[in-house]
């Protein structure tokens, strides 16, 4: 029986090693023994023969279940919508600026804040019924607001301002008004009004200029 690691050398002709001199020899098989060849010996693969492409190891994300998928596409979708409707809006937001701005600016204005009216020319007097002919006592406590001549725009736009929001002020001052006559070289227009009802008044509004102090010189509104 051979013995392991020598092949078919008989037993007891499997080659020796002896050491001499610090030198390990190898020593003849005995005469006669039939001579074999030992197999060669066991070297250890060269680093990476054996490994495989990194890549091929690499951990893949597990798949995405098709509902979740199917769910990410929703919201996706949803939020595209969305961008797409705020540029709209954007888009619609810039176009009404310029649309303002491009709008003729065709006003008279009645303001109900208290105090004195300020001196320039140009004022829209709203309020109490100022008289045709005020005197500086019985001035209106009201401040004016700048207006549009009457010779540069067709139509007045009557709109009150500030904290009197008053249900009376409003029915009697705001509405349109067309010509009816002069005063102090500008024309005087009259509110247009079917003259029914309890609160009625006549309201006209006018032009004073500043013989009475440039604190009066404006537009006024007037019940004659």
């Amino acid at each position: 029986m051979a013995q392991k690691g020598y092949g078919a050398w008989p037993q007891g002709a499997a080659p020796q090693w002896q050491a001499h001199g610090g030198q390990v020899q190898q020593r003849a098989p005995p005469a006669g023994a039939p001579y074999q060849q030992a197999p060669p010996a066991y070297s250890q693969p060269a680093t990476g023969a054996y490994q495989q492409p990194a890549h091929q190891y690499r951990q893949q994300p597990p798949p995405v279940p098709q509902g979740q998928h199917a769910a990410q596409q929703q919201v996706q979708q949803q939020q595209q919508q969305l961008h797409a409707l705020q540029a709209q809006h954007a888009q619609h937001l810039a176009q009404q600026r310029q649309q303002q701005h491009a709008a003729p600016a065709v006003a008279a204005a009645a303001n109900a804040v208290g105090g004195r009216p300020q001196p320039g020319p140009g004022y829209a007097q709203p309020g109490a019924y100022a008289a045709m002919n005020p005197p500086p006592a019985q001035a209106s406590a009201m401040q004016p607001v700048a207006a549009v001549a009457p010779a540069q725009a067709g139509t007045f736009v009557v709109f009150t301002k500030g904290n009197d929001a008053d249900e009376v002020v409003v029915r009697t001052l705001v509405g349109e008004y067309v010509e009816k006559g002069s005063n102090h070289g500008r024309k005087v227009y009259q509110k247009v009004s079917d003259k029914s009802g309890p609160d009625f008044v006549d309201v006209f509004l006018y032009y004073w200029d500043h013989r009475d102090g440039p604190a009066f010189e404006g537009w006024w509104f007037g019940n004659k």
